[in-house]
């Protein structure tokens, strides 16, 4: 059976939805897992981000891709993988983060920068986020 997600935004996605699960054989275990859908981060936001940490690159003498390094392990929450039953820590990835969470971590990235380094990363415009 082929995989299928569907964003459910109205009435007529419903109803293919509901259409294809009324004719999904039963005679083999089929999974149905339904959850919020969460807009993930806008090209936007990662404009505005990798900019900024070419504004700190050249502040600084740090290269962006070290400083995408630092800021993701101090301002995301910690991610752990289960390889063979132990417990191991990877580097938080941001291509996972919704808009909202990224929107957070943006906030916090500004913050340390004015608070810690002593620079002043330009305000978004006003369509940033979305």
């Amino acid at each position: 059976m082929k995989q299928r997600r569907y964003i459910i935004r109205n009435e007529d996605i419903r109803a293919n939805c509901l259409r294809l699960l009324e004719g999904v054989s039963i005679e083999k275990p089929v999974e149905v897992t339904i959850k919020r859908h969460v807009k993930p981060r806008s090209t936007a936001q990662n404009s505005l981000y990798w900019a900024w940490l070419t504004i700190v690159e050249q502040d600084t003498g740090n290269g962006k891709d070290d400083l995408h390094s630092l800021f993701k392990r101090q301002f995301l929450p910690r991610r752990f993988l289960d390889v063979d039953g132990e417990s191991v820590e990877v580097e938080p990835h941001t291509p996972k983060c919704s808009t909202v969470e990224f929107t957070e971590y943006l906030d916090r990235v500004q913050q340390f920068c004015v608070s810690e380094l002593a620079i002043v990363l330009p305000d978004p415009d006003e369509d940033w986020a979305a």
